[in-house]
């Protein structure tokens, strides 16, 4: 006895715009076409209907892709029939409409776009029941926020369709649910009547006024790639699907010595079945993996078991095995190799994989690691992550040496800093994930007088906290190490800048607002450094700026982050130099100002809003440095330092900020030699 027909037709006759005008149907998601990827769904009818492919396009898209012969190369075992049509139509229901002008249809049929691939189960008891409705749609759940992007249907109380409506927003009131092209029809040919309307919601709308029976189906197993966007999406959906390679002896089963075939003789290690149950029901493959060499046993075996996988590679050697596979860039922060070494029969069952977590925004950061807001398990997190790569070794390290400070800190003052959640490091990649402050803003963005009230908390658990392990030193040759390594190399790579730089750094006399002063080699070959020489070193944050300084006004909390470029001890003064380049120099300020005009190679005018500075001003943070001489002045120093310092990084996003940065290193250091 003969199956009955179900048709499937495919309207494909539009120009695939958001893909930059290909023909979508042959459009690439990972290895497969669009339409292969929607096609394959329907094998779910092949054991109850004789399935009908019915594939409507335009001949200029058939000169231009040769769309028939590709087909047919694509599903050579498949019933084809091929519709073309002479010219563009006005949506994918005038495409069907048009092509039932001249190929005969009837009876059961799916319409269904080419650039989607959804489950079809939910179909299948409607169509083997007696009572088969007229039209079943697919729907599918979505946020008011996209309800622009989305024809859709409303259901009353009862579950009941009572509107369809393409990108307006619905007339009636009702749960709202996204319209899914993807619809059965009893009778194809009932369409007709609707050949001068372009959408299939507005058909459905019609429909509803009269005595036919419209049914729907709810669908959560979906892909869509119909924009570059969603494809992006699909392609990381496919990725999140992880290859299980699992050795079989001492892992899923106990070891035994010698190996026994009998499954009677063998015992599975715990939970065995069930984690590889809930591997496959999450869509993973199962690759069993063994040095085995007698496959036909070891399968029935297997079997016998009832252990669940989806390939069985045997005969290997029993030694390193090793997963190479390419980061995705579509997905920066999934670790595409994962490797565990449980002991020797202690089994699986704590084994799932690294998930990829849900990106809500990649966040801005100064150093050569990326940051990320993600959401993970339900609450928001920061991650600082970095790939290891030959130019970065000296970044992951940072990084790392970053996270050793935070957990420094919080050791030795309690939780000022954020908790540390989750650390990850294989050969490629670094990352660690820390608590999101969501109520906390950067000292910044707060009034002077706020900022000086919350540094003097900070400086007060600084010295309590922090600074008190502390060690002796000889401060001129701790200085001098200090100038050779972080600030004449600076000043090399500065002056090759270009003729003005070079000015700056070597000249004997620079005019700056009327003010004559040294260029800075000048400065640093005169200048008496014993005055700036530090007697101890401690522990220091290193970056110690007001936007790296958290703060919750409601809670009155103080939070420290970002932690950089200090050894594992250095001088309180290189803090106080950083808290001044945000109270004294303004740095966190400069992007949103006319900061200087260059009147010529020696000479320059500056904005005034940072040059008035007084050291009373900021006597509330100075108090804390009272076994050290003239401390305005050394934190003066220091911060001097820290702009030369930054020029080059400056000068990468900025020339002209990082000329600014290298000339108010000048002024500051003629106002220090002044005062």
């Amino acid at each position: 006895m003969s199956l009955p027909k179900l048709n499937v037709i495919f309207p494909m006759a539009g120009d695939g715009i958001r893909f930059g005008g290909v023909f979508k149907p042959f459009q690439y998601a990972g290895e497969s076409y669009f339409i292969e990827l929607a096609k394959e769904r329907f094998n779910i009818f092949a054991p109850f209907f004789t399935l009908h492919y019915y594939l409507i396009y335009r001949q200029d898209q058939e000169e231009k892709y040769s769309v028939k012969s590709k087909l047919l190369e694509l599903f050579p075992h498949d019933t084809l029939h091929f519709c073309i049509i002479p010219t563009k139509t006005i949506g994918p229901l005038h495409t069907v409409l048009t092509s039932l002008k001249t190929n005969y249809l009837d009876g059961f049929s799916f319409v269904c776009d080419c650039d989607l691939s959804i489950g079809l189960q939910p179909f299948l008891n409607y169509l083997l029941s007696e009572d088969v409705p007229d039209y079943i749609v697919s729907l599918y759940t979505i946020s008011k926020a996209n309800w622009f992007e989305w024809g859709k249907a409303v259901l009353d109380e009862s579950n009941t369709l009572i509107q369809f409506c393409e990108k307006e927003n619905p007339s009636l009131n009702g749960t709202v649910m996204g319209l899914i092209g993807c619809h059965f029809i009893k009778d194809i040919n009932s369409l007709l009547p609707y050949e001068n309307i372009s959408n299939f919601s507005h058909a459905f709308q019609e429909e509803l006024l009269t005595s036919r029976k419209c049914s729907f189906v709810s669908i959560t197993d979906t892909h869509f790639f119909g924009t570059p966007q969603q494809l992006t999406a699909y392609k990381l959906q496919i990725a999140q699907k992880k290859s299980f390679f699992i050795d079989i002896d001492g892992t899923i089963i106990h070891t035994t010595d010698p190996l026994t075939y009998d499954s009677l003789s063998v015992r599975l290690l715990p939970q065995t079945i069930e984690t590889l149950t809930e591997y496959k029901k999450q869509g993973h493959q199962i690759i069993l993996t063994t040095s085995r060499k007698n496959k036909v046993k070891l399968i029935k075996l297997l079997e016998d078991l009832h252990i669940p996988y989806d390939e069985l590679i045997t005969n290997l050697p029993s030694g390193q095995r090793i997963i190479i596979n390419d980061k995705k860039p579509y997905a920066p922060l999934l670790c595409m190799a994962v490797a565990y070494q449980p002991d020797r029969d202690h089994g699986i069952s704590n084994i799932r994989g690294i998930s990829y977590p849900a990106v809500i925004r990649k966040m801005y950061g100064c150093s050569a690691a990326d940051v990320y807001l993600l959401e993970v398990q339900g609450k928001k997190v920061i991650r600082k992550y970095i790939k290891k790569t030959l130019d970065k070794s000296i970044h992951c390290e940072n990084l790392k040496r970053q996270l050793d400070e935070i957990k420094r800190f919080n050791f030795y003052w309690k939780n000022s800093c954020p908790t540390i959640l989750e650390t990850f490091e294989n050969n490629d990649e670094f990352y660690y994930d820390m608590e999101y402050l969501e109520h906390y803003v950067p000292l910044s963005t707060l009034h002077i007088s706020e900022q000086i009230r919350v540094l003097d908390n900070i400086l007060n658990n600084l010295f309590t906290n922090i600074y008190c392990y502390k060690k002796s030193i000889n401060g001129i040759e701790w200085l001098n190490a200090y100038i050779q390594e972080k600030i004449t190399p600076k000043l090399n790579e500065i002056e090759q800048y270009d003729e003005i730089f070079y000015n700056i750094v070597n000249a004997p006399f620079i005019k700056i607002n009327n003010t004559v002063t040294k260029g800075l080699r000048t400065i640093l070959e005169e200048i008496d450094i014993s005055r700036y020489a530090p007697s101890d070193i401690q522990p220091i944050h290193g970056d110690l700026t007001l936007e790296n300084i958290l703060y919750c006004v409601e809670e009155n909390d103080i939070k420290l982050i970002d932690h950089s470029g200090a050894k594992y001890m250095d001088s309180h003064y290189l803090d106080l130099g950083k808290v001044f380049q945000s109270v004294i120099a303004k740095y966190e300020g400069w992007k949103d100002i006319q900061l200087f005009r260059l009147i010529d190679k020696d000479t320059y005018e500056l904005n005034p809003f940072n040059l008035n500075i007084s050291a009373e001003d900021f006597e509330p943070l100075l108090k804390f440095f009272k076994d050290q001489t003239d401390p305005f002045k050394k934190g003066l120093f220091y911060m001097i330092t820290h702009l030369i310092r930054a020029v080059p990084y400056i000068y990468k996003k900025d020339m002209q900020r990082a000329l600014y940065a290298a000339v108010l290193s000048c002024w500051y250091f003629s106002v220090l030699e002044q005062g």
